[in-house]
């Protein structure tokens, strides 16, 4: 009976993305041949059999394509084509695709090259043909390769593949998952390899970080999940696999803390922006979130989160963090036959007020407009994609029908929705104040000045139930603005503004969406 122990590693061979193969064991020695009598020099060499691949004759041409021939040769070198014949059936494996990838013959295809080196490229991807099949469960696959003379005078590189049966797995064992206790049956269904599947060695690297990913979200963070072991039988063409797995006791969160040098934000905002607390389960998730949070804030560049042991079955979690290029300078030069020359400026600093105050100087320079201002933005203020806003801006505006004098003045607390936690309800709450000189011209003639004074308290409300924040195919979105408001002018007269918006999202087909 003819068995192999093979076991599946997870980068021995690249398979079009990160595929596993199964990796066999070296055998023994073979024991030293007998010593023998040294040959005579002088004696004549005996005939060696023939070896390797087939060739044609290289010196026949097509007689109707001359010119073509000596084209495809180039300097005694020949251009040649690689075709694979007999694994069209095998479409539910990328074959194709991983030989396409990895062949060295699809390498340098349709370029020069000598005959030794088509060789050493046949041998050598028929070598990986053989490594392909097995890795999808076929090891008893024959290839076959042979070399043809086209037409056009170059070569045709033909391998011929019978796969053979596909082996099955007669028993898969995973040992250790009952110490998760209630939720080993979870996890031993998300690895999903099982009796009588293909022995394919995708499906157990897929199954084994399935595996992993489910003990880390189920709070397990320091699993291990030993490298499985397969044996073949090629008399009996099956396969067996046994794993071990340690779960390593199941966590909670512990506490949160920054351990690089000069970060910057203290370890109490890091615990705002974290979706999670100390002495809740242990969830993957929540770490995988809170490093985009982080990168998000635009102060951060790289980011580590990483789980440590902790006492009490509870895990630490160490982030490291470096920092980002905090400021930002932006300009802009435009010309128009309505507003003359505009040249507008940005100077933003990021972490201006620590934590997260962004401090914005704004300029405009132009023939009929002038601005300048001044605007705060302290993010997860005080609580996750809570925003405090406040701004100073003035401006002078010249206008072929009017020019105004304005300053306004304005702040307020807001929360927001973004495509790392779309949430279904966001708000804002504020307060503004205006004031605005103003003179307009009225069929020609040019009014008085007009002095403008205006006191709002703008809030506004929205409700999300789409699917995707910038490309929503379902659903729909409600949004209410309220501003209570008071002109100053000629007396106090006050007034409300409002405004709803809404929105709806249905699919019509798989590429069309019908939205108003």
């Amino acid at each position: 009976m003819r068995l192999e122990v093979r076991r599946c590693v997870l980068a021995v061979l690249l398979l079009h993305g990160a595929s596993g193969v199964w990796a066999q064991t070296s055998p023994s020695p073979p024991e030293a041949p007998p010593a023998e009598a040294a040959p005579d020099p002088t004696s004549p060499m005996v005939e060696l059999p023939d070896i390797g691949v087939e060739w044609p004759d290289m010196t026949e041409t097509s007689s109707d394509a001359p010119d073509q021939a000596v084209a495809a040769e180039v300097d005694g070198e020949r251009r040649y084509t690689v075709v694979v014949e007999g694994v069209d059936k095998l479409s539910a494996i990328p074959f194709r695709q991983r030989f396409n990838d990895l062949s060295t013959l699809k390498a340098g295809e349709g370029k020069p090259a000598n005959t030794a080196q088509i060789d050493r490229r046949i041998r050598e991807d028929q070598t990986l043909i053989e490594e392909i099949l097995k890795t999808s469960g076929f090891y008893d696959a024959l290839v076959d390769a042979e070399v043809e003379t086209g037409a056009a005078g170059a070569l045709l590189v033909r391998f011929t593949v019978v796969p053979g049966p596909l082996y099955r797995f007669e028993s898969v064992s995973v040992d250790g998952l009952a110490k998760a206790g209630e939720q080993a049956p979870k996890f031993e269904a998300a690895f999903g390899v099982t009796t009588d599947d293909a022995a394919d060695a995708d499906d157990v690297v897929a199954g084994v970080k399935a595996l992993e990913t489910q003990l880390q979200d189920g709070g397990f963070p320091f699993a291990k999940v030993n490298e499985p072991e397969v044996v073949v039988d090629h008399d009996r063409r099956s396969a067996t696999l046994a794993m071990t797995v340690d779960p390593g006791g199941k966590r909670r969160f512990g506490t949160l803390k920054i351990v690089s040098p000069d970060p910057p934000f203290s370890d109490k905002h890091l615990s705002r922006i974290a979706r999670f607390k100390t002495g809740e389960d242990f969830d993957r998730t929540m770490m995988e979130d809170l490093r985009r949070a982080l990168v998000a804030t635009g102060i951060v560049g790289d980011v580590d989160v990483v789980p440590v042991p902790a006492g009490d079955d509870k895990a630490d979690i160490n982030v490291s963090l470096s920092p980002a290029p905090k400021r930002t300078i932006s300009a802009e030069l435009g010309y128009g036959t309505g507003e003359g020359v505009r040249i507008e400026g940005n100077w933003t600093h990021r972490n201006f007020f620590r934590p997260e105050g962004a401090l914005t100087l704004r300029g405009v320079v132009g023939t009929q407009e002038q601005l300048a201002g001044v605007i705060i933005r302290q993010s997860n203020f005080k609580k996750r994609d809570h925003a405090l806003n406040a701004r100073l801006i003035a401006s002078n505006l010249n206008r072929r029908a009017f020019d105004a004098y304005t300053v306004e003045i304005g702040a307020n607390i807001e929360r927001q929705s973004n495509i790392l936690w779309q949430k279904r309800w966001t708000w804002s709450a504020g307060a503004e104040f205006i004031a605005s000189d103003e003179r307009d011209m009225t069929r020609g003639l040019v009014a008085g000045r007009k002095t403008f004074l205006i006191a709002a308290a703008p809030f506004t409300l929205g409700y999300d139930r789409s699917n995707d924040l910038l490309d929503p195919t379902t659903g729909f979105r409600i949004g209410l603005r309220v501003s209570p408001e008071v002109s100053l002018r000629n007396g106090t007269n006050p007034y409300v503004r409002t405004q709803l918006d809404a929105s709806a999202y249905l699919p019509a087909s798989k590429s069309v969406v019908v939205a108003g």
